[in-house]
């Protein structure tokens, strides 16, 4: 049985709401898990297991047997019989008409509560709590009595799990709750310097707390109800392209909040005054994001009552719970109940198909099963849903960190992300992460090196540069050929702003190296072009390769390094030169527009040159041939 608790300085963080969707996230995949109530002065975890409607709840709990204790009853004569069995209320959904897999409730979920806070007695057997003579003096009768309770539950109901709500604050029974029982403290607060210096004076003891020859438990802070600043649009570049959302060669990421909470500098905090040995046993921060439907009405986001809709941040931050979840309980708790699950899928695939999907997403999602997320790649496969199945697969990635390479995903994957590199429509609106991209091309394509600068692109034009650099660097590294080099530089333009100022150093970084390549000269040309960076149109004109560059976009270099009477005598040489059917002369034309406005002084050195085509030139509708 592992213990963890679940902790908070001060009220308000949702703490007991994300230790009940842990609760009913267990038990439906087949965890018997017992919930203690331990915040006796507002208990509310009967409230949280089906929102809106409180469980009926017996006379008696931890506040009664506390005040047991405090008159005087033995404590070898307590009472130890105040479990609620609220299994019914955990049973994993598979469909519309609301079918649990096996015909019941797949696990078992037990609350001991605080007691009945509306009976008459609650509140006079929680005024008769001595704290001070349970947990501090008088041989500490308290805590043999809630370590009876321990033992009580491993013995008849062999809890899995145990899940205690503690209080709130310092002080003696929320001690007992994050020091006593527990093997993992998550600790949750908010972004305030009242609940940070609270919680860490709380997590330095529960990480210093020695048991005999065990260690105290492992803490896992969690930054809850977090809220990042939205992403700013930032405004064109002056002059630069300006691209329609059709010349996007991938969509607009849609709005998202960056995951920009200060984690690194919650842990430092929390730990700054503890010794190394201690320190290791606080875990790396998590987040749990805001969700503004939470705040009209509480509602899990697990089990048989969770809102099928949920708020603008619902689905982060129910991959925030299931990210937390994974990183608390161990993955072979799960293991022991999935045959079970899996044998039900096997059942009723034929009869219900549409449920037996819904049990294997669920598997694959929220507990990260592999198995059945090829089973889920197969159904995908055959029903030719090829978005479901790459959501699918990202899911598995954001949630569990894992990717499951299968050929038809890679093929599916790789049509999505190099498919809209060569301008075809794939999977349209269908966004995916450069992070999980790069993963699975890292374990499915390392070799495929388009496939790698298109995702150095995807990084450049999410604004993050260093991730971008890296691949690009590597694609060089592992090939070293002009080639590689050139088609680097050359995917890597295709992008944004950005993307093109990253081409645009790439080329003058391996300029050296591969400058006489005609494939390269053109990759860096395109870029170079994008971003009228005059260094490297001058490196690219002194290359004696630079004469096989095509016209239209040699004149454009030619502009950039301002060797405007050169740019001005070879449009006009290829103007003048070009048949009236020439396809090149809709795209000369337009390459006028483009220079004319750009390089006001090439727009003189062809007025001068040629007064007649210049007037031509100028607006003209007719075809001057």
């Amino acid at each position: 049985m592992i213990t963890i608790s679940f902790y908070s300085y001060k009220g308000g963080v949702g703490r007991s709401l994300t230790l009940a969707n842990l609760g009913v996230y267990l038990a439906q995949f087949g965890a018997k898990v017992v919930m203690i109530d331990f915040d006796l002065e507002a208990p509310g975890l009967h409230y949280k297991i089906r929102p809106g409607e409180p469980v009926e709840l017996p006379e008696r709990g931890i506040a009664g047997l506390l005040a047991d204790v405090s008159r005087g009853t033995p404590t070898d004569s307590l009472d130890l019989e105040i479990a609620v069995d609220l299994s019914v209320h955990a049973a994993l959904v598979t469909g519309s008409d609301e079918d649990a897999v096996g015909g019941s409730p797949t696990g078992q979920l037990h609350l001991i509560p605080a007691g009945n806070p509306l009976a008459p007695d609650y509140w006079a057997d929680l005024a008769a709590i001595d704290w001070d003579r349970l947990f501090i003096s008088d041989g500490r009768r308290g805590v043999s009595a809630l370590s009876q309770l321990k033992t009580h539950i491993e013995e008849n109901l062999a809890p899995d799990v145990l899940l205690v709500d503690s209080r709130t604050g310092i002080t003696p029974g929320g001690g007992v709750a994050t020091t006593l029982l527990p093997d993992v403290v998550v600790t949750m607060m908010l972004n305030t310097p009242e609940h940070l210096d609270g919680s860490s004076l709380v997590v330095s003891a529960v990480a210093a707390t020695e048991r005999g020859e065990a260690q105290g438990p492992r803490v896992v802070p969690v930054l809850s109800r977090f809220t990042s600043a939205p992403v700013e649009e930032r405004p064109p570049r002056p002059g630069g392209r300006v691209r329609s959302r059709e010349q996007l060669r991938f969509p607009d990421f849609p709005p998202e909040r960056v995951n920009d909470a200060p984690l690194d500098e919650l842990r430092s905090r929390l730990i700054r005054d503890l010794p190394s040995q201690v320190a290791d046993r606080v875990g790396s921060p998590l987040v749990l994001h805001s969700d503004p439907s939470l705040e009209e009405q509480e509602y899990l986001a697990f089990g048989p009552y969770a809102r099928a809709r949920l708020g603008q941040l619902g689905q982060t931050l129910l991959e925030d719970y299931l990210r937390l979840f994974a990183g608390l309980v161990p993955n072979d708790l799960f293991l022991r109940y999935l045959a079970g699950v899996r044998e039900h899928v096997r059942s009723i695939i034929l009869d219900r198909p549409d449920d037996a999907v819904r049990t294997l997403e669920s598997l694959a999602t929220l507990v990260g099963d592999e198995d059945a997320f090829i089973d889920l790649v197969k159904v995908y496969v055959l029903r030719r849903d090829s978005r479901k199945l790459i959501q699918a697969a990202e899911g598995l990635f954001r949630i569990h960190d894992r990717v499951v390479p299968h050929p038809a995903l890679t093929k599916e994957l790789q049509n999505l992300v190099v498919g809209r590199a060569r301008g075809r429509v794939v999977g349209e609106g269908l966004v995916v992460s450069p992070e999980f991209v790069e993963r699975y091309w890292r374990e499915a394509a390392r070799d495929d090196l388009e496939w790698g600068a298109t995702i150095a692109r995807l990084y450049a034009d999410r604004e993050q540069v260093p991730d971008a650099r890296r691949i690009a660097e590597e694609l060089v590294a592992a090939d070293g050929s002009a080639k590689a080099i050139a088609d680097v530089v050359r995917l890597v333009s295709q992008g944004g702003d950005t993307a093109e100022r990253l081409a645009v150093e790439l080329a003058t970084k391996y300029f050296e190296a591969a400058g006489e390549s005609t494939a390269f000269l053109t990759a860096a040309a395109i870029a170079c072009r994008y971003q009228g960076d005059e260094d490297l149109a001058v490196r690219i004109l002194d290359s004696p390769a630079s004469q096989t560059l095509p016209d239209g976009l040699l004149i454009e270099v030619l502009s950039i390094a301002e060797r405007f009477g050169d740019a001005a005598s070879l449009f006009l040489a290829t103007y003048g030169s070009a048949a009236p059917d020439d396809v090149h002369v809709d795209s000369l034309r337009q390459l006028w527009e483009t220079l004319h406005r750009r390089v006001p002084r090439l727009r003189l050195e062809i007025r001068e040159q040629n007064p007649e085509l210049f007037v031509q030139l100028e607006g003209q509708d007719e075809n001057p041939f």
